[in-house]
């Protein structure tokens, strides 16, 4: 591979405070875990410590790649009284897999069970938490941190530092100030060699179609060193960047998606390699707006109303980038908005109220999108039964600057705390309006009225279209 001074790198060990959040049990929910170091978190999930874990074992306690393996759980004295165990794994390779077991009156009284049949087919750390329900009513929580290792016999697992909403790639992050893009990963190293290994150079290899595809840029850089011990794990922390006028920032640039390998080297020519995909977004920034106070079951199904929004609009490499969560401040106007009216006017509906809001209330910033959320439409006695089903509504091609035309600087969709998709779908559905989509036919499609009856895609030329409004970013989120 060849140096490319065109694009750097940056290569170091991961910190306990920043690698302890991706295993962010606190154990047995006990106040002292919160008061110790992240670094003796880490060992005390390892049960590195004399104190070692007995509520949950492996079975063998060190499994090997795409080798069955167990959880054994032994339930603590004078806890045998279980009704239910809530486990949940998370594997090498960030699949979660939640099981729900219900322990039988043999297993109660002897104390223990084991679940079988898990399978890791990659190497590095497998995290399993614990929570069980004594039927008296109490619970009580563990987790463990255990290491899979690989025949092979070392192995490299690459995982994106920022995922995107969808979770089917990491997030490219644009950098407004130096122009730009970066990509971070996490890397684990598990060495089940008898031998210890020295990483000393890292190469990069940008490609467009996978793995396989078409090479874009490729480049090395020194690393370290650090030696990792027969049957230990190290952690690494990379972060790769392009500047503009590079081969790869033109091609994110252009929302392509690439597959970066990384490769590390050590002594001996020893390579393990794997690789990750990475997409740039489209950002919408937006003001999640309640127009009254809600209780704490309304505010949770916002926020996932949200991520469902900004899941959807990914498949067309658009996301909603850090929301802000606001709600209005006076009482007269929550007593006045929290219900907006909607009425009827030469045959179709009147949302004269909801554009009193948008001219009255905007939230701070021209260029962050506007979503107001009441908890209910009312409408006039004039308008049709049959038409009593408005979801929301938007201005279509909204104003940016948003105060330039204030009675139509937002978007308006109900609160639907009981189907959280369809809330979702709303929200996505009245973005696209606002960033300048009309209604489609088409049953598959976003703006279908409905959102979508059998799918919620959004097309290329509809990705075209909103990409050129004023209140979309052009480039991936600043970092």
């Amino acid at each position: 591979m060849r140096e490319n001074s065109e694009n750097r790198a940056l290569e170091v060990s991961t910190r306990s405070e920043e690698l302890i959040l991706r295993y962010p049990f606190l154990l047995g929910g006990s106040p002292s875990s919160r008061n110790i170091t992240p670094k003796q978190r880490i060992i005390n999930l390892r049960g590195d410590t004399k104190n070692k874990h007995q509520i949950i074992n492996l079975e063998p306690s060190t499994p090997i790649r795409r080798k069955r393996f167990a959880i054994v759980i032994n339930l603590p004295k004078g806890k045998f009284n279980v009704g239910l165990i809530r486990l949940n794994v998370r594997f090498p390779s960030g699949t979660i897999r939640e099981i729900d077991y219900k322990p039988s009156m043999s297993e109660r009284k002897k104390g223990s069970f084991e679940l079988d049949g898990f399978q890791s087919d990659l190497a590095g750390d497998i995290y399993v938490s614990l929570r069980a329900y004594l039927l008296d009513g109490t619970t009580f929580s563990e987790a463990i941190l255990a290491t899979v290792h690989s025949m092979n016999p070392d192995q490299l697992v690459i995982t994106p530092r920022v995922w995107l909403i969808s979770g089917r790639a990491g997030c490219v992050e644009y950098d407004w100030d130096t122009k730009e893009f970066h990509c971070r990963a996490y890397g684990t190293i598990t060495n089940g060699s008898d031998v210890p290994r020295t990483f000393r150079q890292c190469h990069i290899r940008v490609t467009d179609g996978g793995v396989g595809g078409t090479e874009i840029t490729s480049f090395s850089f020194s690393i370290g060193p650090f030696t990792i011990k027969p049957g230990e794990v190290a952690y690494r922390t990379i972060d790769t960047w392009y500047p503009q006028g590079s081969s790869v920032w033109d091609k994110f640039n252009q929302r392509w998606d690439l597959t970066i390998q990384f490769t590390y080297e050590a002594d001996n020519g020893i390579l393990i390699s794997d690789a990750a995909a990475y997409r740039p977004m489209s950002t919408v920034p937006l003001n999640a707006i309640k127009t009254t106070d809600f209780t704490a079951p309304q505010t949770i199904a916002e926020h996932n109303a949200v991520a469902i929004a900004s899941e959807i609009l990914e498949d067309r490499d658009v996301t909603i980038y850090n929301p802000s969560w606001r709600i209005l401040s006076n009482q007269k106007d929550k007593d006045r908005f929290g219900i907006i009216d909607i009425g009827w006017t030469d045959g179709h509906h009147d949302f004269d109220e909801g554009h009193d809001l948008y001219e009255e209330i905007s939230g701070p910033d021209q260029d962050r999108l506007d979503a107001f959320i009441p908890v209910g439409f009312q409408y006039t006695s004039e308008v049709p039964p049959e038409h009593q089903n408005v979801g929301g509504f938007s201005t279509v091609n909204g104003p940016y600057p948003k105060d330039d035309q204030p009675r139509k600087s937002g978007s308006m969709v109900l609160l639907d705390e009981n189907d959280q998709e369809f809330f979702g779908v709303a929200i996505a559905h009245e973005v696209c309006h606002y960033l300048g989509l009309e209604h489609e036919d088409d049953s598959d499609n976003l703006m279908e009225k409905t959102g979508g009856t059998t799918g919620h895609q959004l097309t290329w030329t509809q990705w075209d279209k909103i990409r050129k409004h004023g209140m979309m970013k052009w480039l991936a989120p600043d970092i």
